[in-house]
C-alpha cells in the first residue's frame, strides 16, 4: 500500500466524524505592501534546521508543487487542524478501548465497571473537543512568493497575523529525518516577525526533500522565481506546468479555490510536445554551425538569446560540443572544423567568428559546469565541456592570413623551383615560423615529400621541371635530407596519435639505395 493510499484510507474514517478539512485560501493582494511593525526574530540558534543555501544545479530532481501562474506562487504550510484531527482520532480511538471493556464487564459481573466508564469520559471529553476544533478550523496557514512585487507573504488566520516581507529577508531550512515513509522537514522562515511573537518556523509541504541537495534545489528554484530581472526558471515540472495553465486559459483562482489540476494524460502530452519543440530549436542550432553559408558567431548568439528557455540547455550542449572540437582541431592540427569551411572561409576569418564563439559562451558552460560541481574536461556531461577562454590568443590576430599566405609562398619558391630547390631552407622556414602556421606549413610540406619519393622510388621521375635544371644526385641529396626531417615528424604525430594504420608511416630509408631506384635515362 502506498503512503497516498494510507493517507486516503484515514480520510474514510475521520471525514464522517470532524468533516472535510476546509481550505481557506490567502488573500492573493497580501504580497502588495510590507507589514509596518516587526521586529527581529529571537533565538535563532536553538532553531534545529540546517540553513539552505541556492543550488543551480541538482541531478535527480524531485517534484514540487506547484500552484502557480507564474506571477505568485502559494505554498502549503503546516497548521493545527492536522494535530486537531489526529488527536481526536487518537482520543476516540483510546475511548472506544475503555467503552468496549465496560460492556464486556457488563456482561461478565466484572466489578470495577463505574470506573471504566468514568476512564472512558476522561478521554471521550477531549476527543469531542479536538473534533469541534477539527471542524471549526481548516488549512489557514500559507506562503506566498510574489514574483512581481519580489515580496513574500506569511498568511495567517485570514490574514489577522499575516506578516509581509521582502524575499532577501526570508531563510529557509531542511532538518534531517530518520523516519519511514513521506516526510515533510523543509521550513521558510522571515528574519523578522510580529512584535508578539518569537519566531516563525514555519514548515511547508513543497515536496520531500530527503537529503540537503534536494532542499537546495527546491530553494534555488523558489529564488530564482523570485529574480524578476531573468526569466522564469525552466525546471521540469515548473513550465510542464505554466504550458499547461497558459493552454486551458486558467487563473491562480483556478487551481486553488476553482481545484484544478492536470492530468498526467495532459502533463505527459505536454511533455512530449516540449521534446519535441526542443529537438527543433536543436536542429536549427545544428543547421547554423553546418552551414558554413550561416556560420556566424552573431547570429548563433543572437539565435541562443532568443531561444525558448526549455531549449537553453541542449541549444548550449549543441554549440559547446562545436567549440570543443573547433578549439580542438586548430590547436592540434590548424584545422578548420570540416572541409566545407576550408572552402568557404579564410583562416582569419574562421579564427575570428571562433574567438566571438568562445568569449560569448566559454562563460557560460564554464558557470553551468562549476555549479555541477565539474572543473575538468573530461567530466563534462551532457557534451558540455569546461571552454578555455583563452584557447585562440596565440593564435588568431589581425594580418593572420597574409602571414599565412607569406610563408606558404616562400616554401612553394623553395620546393617547386629547381633554381631555389632547398631542404636546409625549407628545414629552418618550417622551424622559425610560429607554431599554428608551422602546423599548416607541415602539412603541406609532408604531403609533398611523400609525393615526391614515391615518384622516385617507383618510376624515378624527379618533380615536374626539375630534370634540366638540376642533376639526379643533387635532388635526391635534398629530398633525403626532407625525408629524415618531416618523415620523423610525420611519424611521430601518427605515435601521438595513435594511429594503426602502418601505412601512415614514412619510410625513412626509401632513399638509401639509389641503385636500385629505376631512373629514366635523360
Amino acid at each position: 500500500m502506498s503512503n497516498q493510499d494510507d493517507l486516503d484510507w484515514i480520510d474514510r474514517i475521520e471525514n464522517p466524524i470532524m468533516g472535510k478539512v476546509k481550505t481557506r485560501w490567502p488573500d492573493w493582494r497580501c504580497t502588495q505592501e510590507f507589514t509596518p511593525d516587526t521586529r527581529p526574530v529571537r533565538k535563532t540558534e536553538k532553531l534545529r534546521g540546517q540553513k539552505v543555501e541556492p543550488l543551480a544545479y541538482y541531478g535527480h530532481h524531485t517534484p514540487f508543487t506547484t500552484k502557480t501562474d507564474g506571477n505568485q506562487w502559494v505554498i502549503k504550510t503546516s497548521n493545527k487542524v492536522n494535530a486537531y484531527r489526529m488527536n481526536a482520532l487518537g482520543s476516540l480511538f483510546i475511548t472506544m478501548i475503555w467503552f468496549g471493556l465496560y460492556l464486556l464487564s457488563l456482561n461478565h459481573g466484572v466489578e470495577g465497571r463505574a470506573l471504566l466508564i468514568y476512564l472512558s469520559l476522561v478521554f471521550f471529553i477531549p476527543a469531542l473537543y479536538w473534533i469541534i476544533q477539527a471542524r471549526r478550523h481548516g488549512e489557514d496557514k500559507w506562503v506566498v512568493f510574489d514574483r512581481r512585487t519580489g515580496n513574500v507573504c506569511f498568511w495567517d488566520k485570514e490574514g489577522k497575523r499575516s506578516l509581509t516581507v521582502p524575499f532577501e529577508q526570508v531563510n529557509c531550512y531542511w532538518t534531517p529525518v530518520f523516519r519511514r515513509g513521506l516526510s515533510h522537514n523543509f521550513y521558510f522562515m522571515p528574519i523578522v516577525n510580529l512584535p508578539n511573537e518569537r519566531h516563525r518556523w514555519w514548515q511547508v509541504y513543497m515536496g520531500f526533500p530527503s537529503d540537503y541537495a534536494q532542499a537546495q534545489y527546491f530553494w534555488s528554484v523558489i529564488t530564482a522565481f523570485m529574480d524578476n530581472s531573468k526569466p522564469l526558471p525552466m525546471v521540469a515540472g515548473l513550465y510542464h506546468h505554466l504550458i499547461w495553465m497558459e493552454r486551458n486559459g486558467y487563473t491562480l483562482d483556478d487551481i486553488t479555490h476553482g481545484g484544478k489540476s492536470a492530468t498526467e494524460e495532459e502533463l505527459y502530452e505536454i511533455f512530449e510536445e516540449v521534446e519535441a519543440k526542443i529537438e527543433v530549436e536543436t536542429n536549427k542550432a545544428d543547421n547554423l554551425l553546418k552551414g558554413t553559408k550561416h556560420f556566424s558567431a552573431s547570429a548563433l548568439i543572437d539565435f541562443y538569446k532568443h531561444a525558448p528557455g526549455y531549449a537553453n540547455e541542449e541549444v548550449l550542449s549543441t554549440i559547446s560540443i562545436f567549440i570543443k572540437h573547433g578549439i580542438s582541431s586548430l590547436k592540434q592540427s590548424s584545422l578548420m572544423r570540416d572541409l566545407d569551411f576550408i572552402e568557404s572561409f579564410t583562416m582569419e576569418v574562421y579564427c575570428r567568428e571562433m574567438s566571438k564563439l568562445i568569449q560569448f559562451f566559454g562563460p557560460i558552460v564554464n558557470a553551468d559546469m562549476a555549479a555541477k560541481g565539474l572543473i575538468k574536461e573530461e567530466e563534462g556531461e551532457e557534451g558540455l565541456f569546461l571552454v578555455d577562454l583563452n584557447a585562440l590568443d596565440d593564435i588568431y590576430y589581425e594580418g593572420l592570413d597574409a602571414d599565412i599566405e607569406a610563408v606558404l609562398s616562400a616554401f612553394k619558391r623553395m620546393m617547386f623551383q629547381p633554381e631555389h630547390f632547398n631542404a636546409d631552407g625549407i628545414i629552418e622556414l618550417y622551424q622559425n615560423t610560429p607554431s599554428f602556421i608551422a602546423n599548416i606549413l607541415e602539412r603541406r610540406i609532408i604531403a609533398q615529400v611523400e609525393l615526391a619519393v614515391r615518384d622516385m622510388v617507383e618510376s624515378g621521375d624527379m618533380m615536374f621541371g626539375f630534370e634540366e635544371r638540376i642533376t639526379r644526385e643533387a635532388y635526391c641529396e635534398e629530398l633525403k635530407k626532407l625525408l629524415q626531417f618531416f618523415g620523423r615528424v610525420n611519424n611521430a604525430n601518427v605515435d601521438r596519435n595513435r594511429v594503426k594504420d602502418p601505412s601512415r608511416y614514412m619510410d625513412l630509408h626509401a632513399l638509401d639505395d639509389l641503385d636500385a631506384i629505376h631512373v629514366r635515362s635523360f
